[in-house]
Formats: C-alpha cells, sequence, structure tokens
C-alpha cells in the first residue's frame, strides 16, 4: 500500500499551481518580447484553472490517518518541496522579478516545470494505487507547460 494519500498529493499540488501562477503572471507583465508574454499569459492561464480544477477535489477527499509512520512520510514529502525551483508561497513572483532577459524567463519557467514533473515522479511509488491517476494528471499538466516552453525556446535560440 503507498504510503501518501491524495489529499496531501492535492495540496501540493495546488502549492506549487499557485506558484507557478505567480511566476507567469509576473514574467508577463515584465512584458519580454510578445510571443514569450503570450505563452507566459497562457501558461498563467493555465495554472488558473488547474486551481480551479483542484480546489473542489480538495474540498471532497478526507485527511489522511495520523500515525508515527506518517511523520516519516511529512519528512520526505518536505525535502522534496524543499528542493524544489519554487519552495514557498510567492517564491515564484519573487524570482520572475529578478528575470532580465527574455532567455532567463524561459529558463526558469523550463527549470519550474522539470522541478515539478520531478517532484510528482518522486511521490510515484509511495502513492497508493488509486490515487495515482490524479497524480498522472498532474504530471501530464506539468510535461503539457515544459513541451510548450521548450518549443519556444528552440523558436527564440532560432535552433
Amino acid at each position: 500500500m503507498g504510503a501518501f494519500f491524495v489529499k496531501e498529493i492535492l495540496q501540493a499540488g495546488l502549492q506549487i499551481e499557485k506558484n507557478g501562477l505567480s511566476f507567469y503572471r509576473e514574467v508577463a507583465a515584465k512584458k519580454p518580447r510578445p510571443e514569450i508574454r503570450e505563452i507566459f499569459d497562457h501558461l498563467a492561464d493555465e495554472e488558473a484553472r488547474h486551481i480551479q480544477e483542484l480546489n473542489p477535489l480538495l474540498d471532497r477527499v478526507s485527511e489522511p490517518p495520523e500515525s508515527l509512520e506518517r511523520e516519516d512520510y511529512a519528512l520526505y514529502l518536505e525535502a522534496l518541496v524543499n528542493s524544489h525551483v519554487f519552495r514557498e508561497d510567492g517564491s515564484g513572483q519573487e524570482a520572475a522579478q529578478r528575470i532580465q532577459t527574455p532567455d532567463e524567463a524561459l529558463e526558469l519557467g523550463a527549470r519550474f516545470e522539470k522541478d515539478t514533473i520531478l517532484f510528482f515522479q518522486a511521490l510515484r511509488p509511495w502513492v497508493r494505487a488509486e490515487d495515482r491517476p490524479i497524480l498522472e494528471r498532474l504530471i501530464d499538466w506539468e510535461r503539457e507547460h515544459l513541451t510548450r516552453l521548450a518549443r519556444l525556446k528552440r523558436k527564440f535560440r532560432g535552433n
């Protein structure tokens, strides 16, 4: 049986989506090249849509049980969260404010999406089987975003 419950996954996913939303909105507001602004506006809109989809799910699932074993899993989850490029609320917006060039924006956006994929993939072996479809859905969202950013980077760099 897996260690993580859907509520924990959804809570982590929701925070990541909120950080991504603030990052993408802040980058778009900096008015980089129009094609980059358009992609970042689109990614911000998608993050907002994901938040709207996750909130009702979060309200419908139960809390995981309390146990000493749960503390070990909580430490594992905390270690994963602390290794993410945007560790806490507002960190995406702060990172976006430091960006000086469109290339930096694309690189940091790609890093955010890659870290999010790796975060969720690290949870995969520990997620209860009945909760894996939700985790896979979150991973798919991030893969789509990373692919868009990779295409834009290729186009922007002329490769």
